[in-house]
């Protein structure tokens, strides 16, 4: 193991430790903090847990986030320990930037979540879909890891009502609608996303559902290929990697296209690592202001860039995962791909959580 990769696996470490709440995890150490998000837990934060031996933690997120499941089986993609906190911390940044203040609450307003009562801190991203599926795979796979039975019987009617809710309330033509994990794109909100149906899948396969699984990945083969690549939404030509990587990672595609989908890999390719997707912004519209909005396009986010690295490691490509690995720029929320520079939350919780993810997946091939 080299210098810097030992460093930063004591680093990341500490920032997960640090990232315990009294109600679970936290998504990080400043702008999420007193923010448990279901999406940063499932993704990576279960996995750091689970390999630190933090049990106890895993079951109080997973628990505080079944009891404040809706009627209807929604679940929270986020829960606050504090209101005070939240907003203290947010306050802070919205003095240090008006502009992106005054566009956060544009998207609110066009929305319709800022009349009539809509906004809800149990509902603050109304337009995402993800977090039903998330909350069963967090669920099932900690009790397939750990074998804890009982567990699973107190959540498992929590389970069933959020798959009734899937079914009954955001699935459309056989495949669930909404946004993932880019919660500032609202326009997102009827889009059909791999992401997020290579998550219903995955949670199908939890589930032993085995016809309904099958069925969402034959839709996903059949509608989501270019011939080159899975798009990142139908009626879309983008890519998406987080998306991509979750559909090799779940077993969704098949060998034969693994070559082809390896040269897009090489076009979102930088040296800090794999960008989100295919979409950059021209460089010369660039200001602070546009850069923090366009912090889904065409940037570094480490939590990805892990999960192409373990695409890589699925499709046999040991080499270049590792050269991927090296990369690694930090534990910031995210990164320009050019000048490597931080920003966000400079102590992400699923930037350093997946970093302990990836390395125990490659660690038998590092020397």
């Amino acid at each position: 193991m080299s210098e810097q990769t030992e460093k930063r696996l004591k680093y990341a470490k500490d920032i997960v430790l640090r990232c315990i709440g009294p109600r679970g995890l936290y998504a990080g150490t400043y702008r999420y903090k007193y923010q448990y998000w279901t999406r940063d837990f499932t993704l990576a934060g279960l996995y750091a847990l689970l390999s630190l031996g933090q049990i106890d933690v895993i079951k109080r997120h997973l628990l505080n986030t079944a009891r404040r499941q809706k009627k209807s089986g929604k679940i929270p993609i986020m829960f606050l320990q504090t209101k005070l906190g939240f907003a203290s911390i947010h306050f802070k940044d919205w003095i240090g930037h008006p502009l992106t203040f005054v566009d956060q609450l544009r998207i609110y307003f066009k929305k319709g979540h800022l009349m009539g009562g809509g906004f809800s801190f149990s509902d603050i991203t109304p337009w995402t879909n993800d977090g039903e599926t998330l909350f069963i795979i967090g669920c099932i796979e900690y009790v397939n890891a750990t074998g804890d039975r009982e567990f699973l019987d107190k959540v498992w009617p929590n389970i069933q009502k959020a798959i009734q809710y899937i079914e009954k309330h955001i699935i459309k033509h056989g495949l669930v609608f909404g946004g993932d994990w880019r919660d500032v794109m609202p326009n997102l909100d009827y889009n059909i996303l791999l992401s997020n149906n290579a998550l219903l899948y995955r949670a199908y396969v939890l589930l032993e559902e085995a016809e309904k699984a099958e069925t969402v990945k034959k839709l996903i083969n059949d509608l989501f290929w270019t011939g080159s690549y899975y798009r990142d939404s139908l009626g879309s030509e983008d890519f998406d990697t987080l998306g991509q990587s979750l559909a090799i990672i779940y077993d969704i595609v098949p060998e034969q296209r693994f070559a082809a989908i390896l040269e897009k890999y090489k076009e979102i390719n930088s040296q800090y690592g794999y960008r989100t997707n295919n979409n950059v912004p021209d460089r010369s519209l660039i200001t602070p202001r546009i850069q923090k909005l366009c912090d889904q396009f065409g940037t570094v986010w480490p939590f990805i860039a892990g999960f192409g690295i373990l695409a890589l490691i699925k499709m046999g490509q040991i080499e270049e995962a590792k050269k991927q690995f090296m990369k690694w720029p930090g534990f910031h929320e995210w990164y320009d791909p050019e000048s490597g520079k931080g920003l966000g939350d400079k102590e992400q919780l699923w930037s350093a959580a997946m970093y302990l993810r990836v390395y125990d997946t490659l660690s038998p091939y590092l020397s």
